[in-house]
């Protein structure tokens, strides 16, 4: 199956990119790059909200397999004409022997359950197009104070009405009068 039966599907299409890095980059370089990737990606609108996950080579340490949605088949087209787009795979060009090893390749691919090693991964939390409009929904249904002194101002205000409202509700033991039990 080639990717020109799906081409121009509106639905989600992963991908299984596979780099050989070069041996002098180190894992937190590979980390910083590939998280970077998924930025580069969500800020263009080019994949979808599910995390990628990433591989690592047994048989060849060098080597990462990364899998990430587009958002469509024809996001992956588009993502060529976004300059940071472009900035990340040139980086991905400088540190790499190779980028994009063909799957059948790779050692692991003989067998018929392929097994590599996770390589963790944290990104940042992604303001994907969703989660953005549902922020700018919140941030108009908020009232949010203009200036951070009156930020301060209304935060104090609330805690002085929460303080005063808690002491009402909870008189002090030296307030209340005692009663004296009657003696029979």
């Amino acid at each position: 199956m080639t990717s020109e039966l799906h081409h121009g599907s509106p639905h989600p299409a992963p991908v299984i990119a596979v780099y050989k890095f070069k041996a002098e980059t180190s894992d937190a370089e590979i980390h910083d790059l590939l998280r970077r990737h998924r930025a580069a990606l969500v800020r263009g609108r080019f994949t979808t909200e599910r995390l990628p996950f990433v591989l690592r080579s047994f048989a060849d340490r060098s080597v990462f397999v990364e899998v990430f949605d587009w958002r469509s088949e024809a996001d992956a087209p588009r993502a060529h004409g976004d300059p940071l787009v472009r900035a990340v795979w040139d980086e991905f060009a400088a540190k790499c022997e190779i980028v994009g090893v063909p799957f059948k390749d790779l050692p692991e691919a003989e067998r018929p359950f392929c097994h590599f090693e996770a390589f963790p991964m944290t990104y940042e939390a992604a303001k994907t197009p969703a989660k953005v409009a549902k922020a700018a929904a919140v941030a108009k249904s908020t009232k949010i104070p203009k200036t951070a002194k009156t930020a301060k101002t209304a935060k104090a205000a609330k805690a002085a009405k929460t303080a005063k409202i808690s002491k009402v509700a909870k008189p002090s033991r030296r307030a209340r009068p005692v009663a004296k039990k009657k003696r029979r």
